[in-house]
């Protein structure tokens, strides 16, 4: 199933919203998209050219980090260690240590003007055949209900963020307003020759058994059983 996800703002919060299989080519999503992967690509190389003249970043170029990434790669921060870890300059012991240095960095970069809000970006997922589901509602789910007002379809009830106070009133939501139930981990797979755990936590790779650790074909639905998956495959509550 086709999924993508997208930040959306609404009521003073920033909230990620997960589009399932929606259609891409609709015009209006696909122009979204679309700008959204280019002030991405402008952001990440104006934070990597801000660091390039300090450890470890000075060991790679950008044009390296281009070649690297795979066709059609939306780039952030991932991109550019995966490049580091081809070369063996990067360890994934050191993600941390590097990662919030690259996250901290503040920088001007070309911005195109896109509309975040969560009305639209529920709209422009309905409008491309889409379902629009809350990603990991931590310290969220309060906001559900004014969600829901605005065409959201479902909510993620399982994700290593959660709670099980969150995971708990997510559901008894979810099943109030018969929204879809999904679960997820972030998890996304493998990038280069190493293994990417971008969504968990700096002292997840203590965890032997941790799903940041299995390769991309791993069963990561987290959480949620076949049927409530089967719900949103069939479309159930339309």
């Amino acid at each position: 199933m086709r999924g993508a996800e997208l930040t959306a703002n609404a009521f003073g919060e920033c909230f990620h919203i997960v589009a399932l299989d929606f259609d891409p080519t609709e015009k209006e999503i696909a122009a979204h998209m679309s700008a959204l992967r280019e002030n991405a690509y402008n952001k990440a190389k104006a934070k990597f050219e801000a660091l390039a003249d300090t450890e470890p970043f000075c060991a790679v170029s950008w044009n390296d980090i281009v070649n690297d990434a795979p066709d059609g790669a939306t780039f952030c921060n991932e991109q550019i260690f995966a490049t580091l870890a081809k070369r063996g300059i990067f360890k994934q012991e050191r993600f941390w240590d590097h990662f919030f240095i690259y996250k901290a960095m503040r920088v001007v970069y070309d911005k195109k003007e896109v509309d975040t809000s969560a009305e639209h970006v529920i709209s422009l997922i309905r409008n491309a055949g889409g379902i629009a589901i809350l990603a990991h509602p931590h310290g969220q789910v309060g906001y559900l209900e004014k969600l829901c007002e605005l065409g959201l379809s479902g909510v993620e009830c399982d994700h290593p963020d959660l709670s099980e106070e969150d995971k708990k009133a997510a559901r008894e939501l979810a099943q109030r307003h018969s929204l879809y139930i999904s679960g997820g981990t972030d998890h996304v797979g493998r990038l280069g020759d190493y293994t990417n755990i971008r969504g968990d936590r700096p002292y997840a790779h203590e965890l032997v058994n941790s799903t940041f650790y299995r390769p991309l074909t791993y069963d990561a639905r987290s959480g949620i059983t076949k049927e409530e998956f089967d719900r949103i495959k069939i479309r159930i509550s339309g």
